[in-house]
């Protein structure tokens, strides 16, 4: 009596763990495919490694992320500008600028710079004016678009900055 209670024990645990391998299996499959690294595609837009080519007067602006940075800088003139394209800070040169005639909140400009390889384009939307003879204020405030293409990718963002002196 006592052999055939330990039969019916071994056999009852036998089936349990086959019952749990079959409904636990799905489940665990389920959890590997989540914790394999998704092929992450790496961003053609960075902030700019060197902030030293942030001047203090020109435009700077960055898009935010869970990170901060500059995302683009330009000299005073706007015709050198840096960015931090596939990892690297790269210089870009002004081929064209245009844009509204008069300087208001809504007033849009557009420039392209370029660099071996690399195409730039910011349109940038004025946002804030100084009031006129502000000593306090030297720089206007401005929405930015900023598209990178680089081969056959290309990746936009949208920024906020401003130029002038600060």
């Amino acid at each position: 009596m006592e052999d055939q209670n330990q039969v019916r024990r071994l056999i009852t645990v036998a089936l349990l763990a086959a019952f749990y391998q079959t409904v636990s299996f799905p489940f665990a499959v389920a959890k590997q495919r989540q914790s394999q690294p998704k092929s992450v595609k790496a961003h053609l837009i960075g902030y700019l490694k060197n902030e030293d080519l942030v001047d203090m007067c020109g435009c700077a602006y960055e898009h935010l992320t869970k990170t901060r940075g500059y995302t683009f800088s330009a000299d005073a003139e706007g015709k050198v500008a840096w960015m931090n394209i596939d990892g690297e800070d790269v210089k870009l040169h002004l081929t064209h600028s245009g844009g509204s005639k008069t300087h208001k909140i809504g007033s849009r400009y557009g420039e392209t710079y370029e660099a071996e390889g690399v195409k730039v384009s910011v349109v940038r939307t004025v946002n804030r004016l100084c009031m006129p003879y502000s000593p306090d204020c030297e720089t206007t405030g401005y929405d930015v678009a900023i598209t990178v293409t680089k081969g056959n990718r290309t990746e936009s963002v949208k920024a906020k900055g401003q130029c002038g002196c600060v």
